[in-house]
C-alpha cells in the first residue's frame, strides 16, 4: 500500500475517537502541586450522552499496525460545585484476551502483557491513561470489580456503578504531582524540530502532531508522526512501562524554512 493510503488509513482510524483534549493536562499548564488531597463525594458524574456502539484504534501483539474495535462510549458531566465539564468515557473488549478497559477516551489503545492502556497526543506530549477498573481477563491494571470475563456493555455498566467523578476527574488531571508526571511523555525536546508542534512552517500558533503510523513490538511502541500540515515528520520509540522516549528519528528540516 503506498505511503500516502497507510497515512491516511491510519488517521482515519484515529479519528474515530475524539478525546476530550481540553481536560487534559497540558504541558503549557503547571502540574498540580503535590499534596493538594482529593474530595471524595465533592465531584459528581451524571450520564449526559447514553453509551453507544463506536470503534476505537488499538494496537495488539504481533499485529503490524491498529485495528478497530468494538467498544461502547458514553458522555459524562462531572459538576464540582456547580463548575461542570464534559468527559468522553469508552469501554472496551479486547477480541482474543478479553482484557478489558474503561476510562476518559484517548486516540489509540494499546493491549500489552499486563492489561490495556490508553493515551492520546496533545501539543508536545503524550498523555497515557490506565483503566478505572481492574480487568478480569488477562493481566489488567487499575481497581475496581474483579470476576468472570464480561462484554463491553457490562464494563459500562461497572463504571456506572463503581467509578465516582473524583475518579474520573483524577483520570483526566491527577490532583498529585507524581501522579500526574507519570501520565505524561514529553516529545519536546526529544524531537527536535519545533515546526512538528506548530501549525505549519514559521507558525506562531502551537499544533498538536499527527500519527500517521505506528506498531507494538513487545515494551515499546512506535510512533510516526507528522506535522498538521504533514510536511515534517518524526519516528519516536517509547517505552511504555517507563513511558520515555528512548529514540527518535527526523525527516529533513531547517530552523528557518521558507514559505513556497
Amino acid at each position: 500500500m503506498p505511503t500516502d493510503r497507510l497515512a491516511a488509513g491510519l488517521v482515519l482510524l484515529l479519528s474515530l475517537s475524539s478525546p476530550c483534549d481540553a481536560q487534559l493536562p497540558d504541558e503549557g499548564k503547571p502540574a498540580p502541586s503535590a499534596g493538594i488531597p482529593s474530595s471524595p463525594g465533592r465531584m459528581t458524574k451524571s450520564i449526559k450522552e447514553t453509551w453507544k456502539d463506536v470503534k476505537v484504534a488499538m494496537l495488539r501483539p504481533g499485529r503490524p499496525g491498529p485495528e478497530t474495535v468494538n467498544a461502547r462510549r458514553a458522555i459524562y458531566e462531572l459538576d464540582d460545585e456547580g463548575r461542570s465539564t464534559t468527559i468522553p468515557v469508552v469501554a472496551l473488549v479486547a477480541p482474543a484476551s478479553g482484557t478489558s478497559w474503561v476510562g476518559p477516551e484517548q486516540d489509540l489503545y494499546l493491549e500489552t502483557e499486563t492489561g490495556i492502556v490508553g493515551f492520546h497526543v496533545l501539543g508536545g506530549s503524550l498523555i497515557w491513561c490506565e483503566s478505572l477498573l481492574t480487568s478480569p481477563g488477562r493481566g489488567g491494571g487499575g481497581r475496581g470489580v474483579k470476576g468472570a470475563q464480561k462484554e463491553a456493555p457490562e464494563i459500562a455498566a461497572d463504571f456506572e456503578r463503581n467509578v465516582t467523578g473524583t475518579d474520573l476527574r483524577n483520570a483526566i488531571h491527577p490532583v498529585d504531582r507524581k501522579d500526574w508526571e507519570a501520565t505524561v511523555t514529553r516529545l519536546r525536546p526529544a524531537i527536535k524540530n519545533p515546526w512538528m508542534f506548530t501549525n505549519g512552517p514559521l507558525s506562531s500558533q502551537g499544533g498538536t502532531p499527527k500519527i500517521v503510523r505506528a506498531e507494538l513490538a513487545g515494551k515499546t511502541v512506535l510512533l510516526e508522526m507528522t506535522d498538521q500540515t504533514g510536511e515534517f515528520q518524526a519516528t519516536v520509540w517509547v517505552d511504555i512501562e517507563t513511558r520515555k522516549v528512548t529514540k527518535v528519528e527526523e525527516g529533513p528540516w531547517e530552523t528557518f524554512p521558507k514559505r513556497l
